[in-house]
Formats: structure tokens, sequence, C-alpha cells
């Protein structure tokens, strides 16, 4: 299933509902649960670096990896909350 394609949830594209509020919804629901899964997986690497005693470089690598795990996170969030906010039976 691709992120554009939500046929396969029973609602269509043209079925959704986007309106300003819906659009807040979004917005906020991305932010809060982005920005703790940002924390825990700050806390988590600071943890495995210091416990390990990993070298800077590698501690580096180790976080751009995690940092694009956690945007994929992000982009997953986004449109999860965007079809749960835009679905009309939610309205």
């Amino acid at each position: 299933m691709s992120t554009l394609d939500t046929t396969m949830l029973g609602v269509t594209r043209a079925d959704r509902v986007v309106t300003p509020g819906s659009l807040i919804g979004i917005a906020v629901v991305t932010a809060l649960i982005g920005s703790q899964l940002a924390t825990v997986t700050a806390a988590f690497l600071y943890s495995l670096v210091v416990l390990f005693h990993i070298p800077d470089g590698i501690a580096t690598v180790i976080g751009v990896i995690f940092a694009g795990l956690t945007l994929w996170g992000v982009a997953v969030i986004a449109r999860l909350a965007y079809e749960a906010e835009t679905d009309p039976a939610n309205n």
C-alpha cells in the first residue's frame, strides 16, 4: 500500500474531509508523537554510546542512521494521522 492509496482502508481519497481543524490536528499529533519518538531515540543512542564506550566517529554514524529511522517514523505517524483525521467516520 503506497502512502496515497487509501482504497484498501475502505475510504477513497475523494471521500476524505479536509478542514483547517483536521490539518491542525494532523500537525499537533505528528509533533507530539514525533517529539516523543525523537526523545526516546536520543536517550537510547546516548545510553548505547556510553554503555559500550563507542568512539565519536562511530557514534555519529549510528546517530545519523537513528535520525533517518526517526524521520521515517515521523513520516509514518503523519500519514496515519492524516488517515485518522480525515476519515469521514471520525467527523
